[in-house]
């Protein structure tokens, strides 16, 4: 199997030609979610966005350990959702992410919280800005 440590992904970034990224959290009690996770990349391309969350689904496991992958369609914009298992812990709360390719950019949303859906997750990654 593929190497995919840290110096391996960053040739591979830079191949992909990886400019940069943002990434904001909010988090808080709330009856819907506790934990949001908005992040952007942005490439050169679309070609290189793509190759990002082609890699991220082939390597899944190495993000999101025992996760299970299912393809994802947002406005015409495609991807993975991820569902990674819920801890054992007392009010474990449900961990979704949407990862998506929308032009140059990916878009990778994860939610956690007692109303966290796979629902959710897509109705809010619709509305995630593009820059």
């Amino acid at each position: 199997q593929e190497n995919s440590s840290l110096h391996t992904l960053t040739a591979r970034l830079d191949r992909w030609g990886y400019r940069g990224g943002w990434q904001r959290t909010f988090q808080g009690e709330s009856r819907r979610l506790t934990l949001v996770v908005s992040r952007s990349l942005t490439f050169s391309g679309r070609t290189g966005a793509a190759a990002f969350v082609a890699y991220l689904e082939s390597h899944v496991d190495s993000f999101y350990p025992f996760a299970v992958s299912h393809p994802l369609s947002v406005d015409r914009q495609s991807g993975w959702l991820i569902k990674p298992p819920m801890c054992a812990c007392h009010m474990a709360e449900p961990l979704y992410v949407g990862v998506i390719v929308a032009g140059r950019q990916v878009r990778w949303l994860e939610i956690n919280g007692p109303r966290a859906s796979s629902q959710l997750l897509s109705s809010l990654l619709a509305e995630v800005p593009g820059t």
